[in-house]
This record gives structure tokens, sequence and C-alpha cells, in this order.
């Protein structure tokens, strides 16, 4: 029994972890970030793609929808932009981006500037944004997307997030999917 606890102590679990990232090409840099090959930055811990609720889910009537993320103090980066996709849903949703915004921690922070990028043209299911600060390990922020008019067609909406950290040559990382449903009622 005592020979399988030093098997799997911290220290040799740690030098497990080690050799297996050298392994796969990716190396640890100061900051915890990882850094492959190539250049390229990703998250050591991914945000978390906390929650998704809108203040008003009824079809055919202005709403916010808020995305909160948790960036937890292990990602090594800090999180500059995100991609927001709607891969199911009746409608596509139409985003007022000039009524939109991020908050630090929940909807009442202080707000945070968001940068629309460029999204493939081709798909109106895909929103990309940057931060105008980036969100650092330990904090949440929330993204209010406005739209001023709810799909007319009621059913469940399925939503995804993607993370990108700070940086110039970065790998995102999907977060997952949070499902939204629209009634009918006003």
């Amino acid at each position: 029994m005592q020979r399988l606890t030093h098997l799997f102590s911290p220290s040799s679990l740690l030098t497990t972890v080690a050799i297996g990232l050298g392994s796969l090409g990716a190396i640890a840099t100061p900051a915890s970030a990882v850094e492959l090959p190539d250049g390229t930055i990703a998250f050591e811990a991914p945000p978390r793609f906390v929650s998704l609720s809108a203040n008003h889910p009824c079809a055919s009537v202005p709403s916010n929808y808020y995305f909160t993320l948790e960036v937890p103090e292990s990602a090594g980066e800090a999180l500059k932009q995100v991609t927001i996709t709607q891969p199911e849903g009746a409608e596509a949703l139409d985003f007022n981006f000039d009524a939109s915004v991020a908050c630090e921690g929940g909807r009442g922070g202080r707000k945070i500037a968001l940068e629309r990028m460029n999204s493939d043209p081709n798909n109106d299911r895909s929103w990309t944004f940057s931060f105008d600060r980036a969100i650092e390990p330990g904090e949440k922020v929330t993204i209010r997307l406005h739209t001023d008019r709810n799909p007319e067609l009621d059913g469940f909406y399925l939503f995804g997030v993607t993370a990108f950290p700070e940086g110039e040559q970065v790998r995102g990382q999907f977060l997952g999917l949070h499902q939204l449903s629209l009634d009918g009622g006003s």
C-alpha cells in the first residue's frame, strides 16, 4: 500500500504531467500559460461558460441576453476575445451591438466596452467580440447582448461560446453550450 501511495504522490504526478505536456510539444511559460512549439498561446485551464439567461424570454419582444464567463485563477492567461454562436434555433437572433456591453462580474458590474470583430459574413449565427480590457484570471464577466426583437418563433435556442486568450497568436477553447427557451406568450 505504501508503494502505491508513493507512486501517486503529488511530486510524481507533477513530473508525469510535465513529461506528458512535453511529449505533446507544449511547454509552460513562467505565467503558467501554455505555449505551443509554433508560438501559439493557449489557456492552461479554460474559462467556464457559467450561465445564459434572458430578461424577457418571450417571442417577438425586446430582450437582453446575458452570457456569464468565469476565468479561473489557474487559467494562466487573461481572456481577451469570445465568439458566441447560435447553432440551433428556429431563427437567427439579430443583436443590436450598439446597445450591447460587458460587465465585470454580474449584470450590475462596472462596464467593459466590447469591440465587435469581423465574423464570417456567410454565418449570421456567429458573433466575435474583443474586450476593451482583458479579463484577468480570477475574474468573472457578463456579456449583455441586446436584441430589439426576439425571434417570432418560440422554442429552444442553443448558444455556444469559444474563448481566446490575450496575445497575437492564440488558440481558442470551446467552453460549451447552453440552451434558452423562448415561449410564445408576451
